[in-house]
Formats: C-alpha cells, sequence, structure tokens
C-alpha cells in the first residue's frame, strides 16, 4: 500500500528555516554552547506554536505527533474527507492544560468544586488568555459547562496517561 505523504506544517519565523552560524567575528568561544542555547530557544518557539507550556515539554510530543503523523489525525466523521466547520480548539494538550488549571486552583482553595474552579478560569482576569469565553459563546453559564465538560475529557485522559507511565516505567 502507497505510504500517504504527512501533512506539512509551515512554521514561522525561526522555526522556518535551520540555524546559520554566527560570523567569524561574533563567533562564540564555545560553539557546542551557542548550538544547545539554540535549541532550547527554538524548542521552546515551537512548544508556543504548537500552544504547549514550555514547563510541559512531554505535551510537546503530543502535538507535535497529532501534527504530523497522519494515523494520530482522527476523524471525528470517521472517513477520510475533512471535517466541515471551525477547527477544533480542544487538543489533547490543551485538555492536559485545563485540567491541570482546574486541579491547581482546587489544590489553592479548598471546598472549590469542578464547576467553580471552572467558573473562576472563565471569569478571572488571570486566566483569560486561556480560559475566558469566546465571541461566539451565548453565556456565561454555557462556557463554564463547555469547561467543566472538556475537564472531565482531560481527567479521563489523564488517567489513560497515567496507566501508561507506569507500565513503561516498570522494570
Amino acid at each position: 500500500m502507497p505510504r500517504k505523504k504527512a501533512s506539512c506544517v509551515r512554521y514561522p519565523g525561526d522555526l522556518g528555516k535551520p540555524p546559520k552560524l554566527p560570523g567569524l567575528i561574533n563567533m562564540p568561544s564555545n560553539i557546542s554552547d551557542w548550538a544547545f542555547r539554540e535549541y532550547c530557544r527554538r524548542l521552546f518557539l515551537l512548544a508556543e506554536f504548537h500552544g504547549v507550556p514550555p514547563k510541559r515539554l512531554d505535551l510537546l510530543a503530543v502535538a507535535l505527533a497529532e501534527a504530523h503523523v497522519p494515523g494520530l489525525q482522527f476523524s471525528s466523521l470517521g472517513r477520510d474527507e475533512p471535517r466541515r466547520g471551525k477547527d477544533k480548539i480542544w487538543t489533547i494538550p490543551r485538555l492536559m492544560m485545563l485540567f491541570e488549571a482546574v486541579e491547581d486552583l482546587r489544590a489553592k482553595t479548598s471546598g472549590l468544586t469542578v464547576r467553580d474552579a471552572c467558573k473562576r478560569l472563565a471569569t478571572s482576569r488571570k486566566y483569560a488568555a486561556n480560559w475566558s469565553r469566546s465571541r461566539q459563546s451565548k453565556s456565561l453559564d454555557q462556557w463554564v459547562e463547555t469547561l467543566e465538560s472538556r475537564y472531565q475529557d482531560g481527567k479521563r485522559l489523564q488517567k489513560g496517561t497515567k496507566g501508561l507511565r507506569r507500565t513503561h516505567t516498570k522494570k
């Protein structure tokens, strides 16, 4: 069976081109240190491009696999044709980020329910960049319900990844 070509993602800026060595005048004394710093800088740019927090580079592997491996790009329609409508915003890394944000809030505030934590995420300016409701949302209550549902999805994923990690760490 002929192999399908993986979808090509065009990366912006420094991610779209290989690094250039500095000129002889600006050449660092230890080129391996410069190369390592440049590699790390570009790795964090890649994480930012895929919407993964810099401290969670383990989620970057999942985001890259979803972006480049056709076997991991599940179709909600169950067929090969592209899906109609708006692009899906609830990727696995984003679900995991929501799960962790809700769990952090619940750990900081005793007695906070999942719904209350989701409401706090949706209304707080501190979390507005990631979790405020979009303009298309009809009401705050509907958005809080959406966040709560996606939290449950993230919880299921978290349970699944813990089981996977446990099987890989056994000797």
